[in-house]
């Protein structure tokens, strides 16, 4: 490990704006496909929408 020199600034030299939007904006702008191809599949377990109960995996 180092020791580095610092010198802070007395004003923000960089600015990031993340700007997030509604899935039905997107869709309207292309950006994402408004009907998927397939049913979404839910990657953390299978049979249906809900967690199985605790303790059954």
């Amino acid at each position: 490990m180092g020791v580095v020199a610092f010198e802070p600034e007395s004003v923000a030299t960089e600015k990031i704006l993340i700007k997030y939007e509604w899935r039905s904006t997107l869709c309207r702008q292309g950006i994402v496909r408004c009907k998927p191809s397939r049913p979404a599949r839910n990657r953390l377990w299978d049979g249906g929408g809900f967690a199985p109960p605790p303790g059954s995996s």
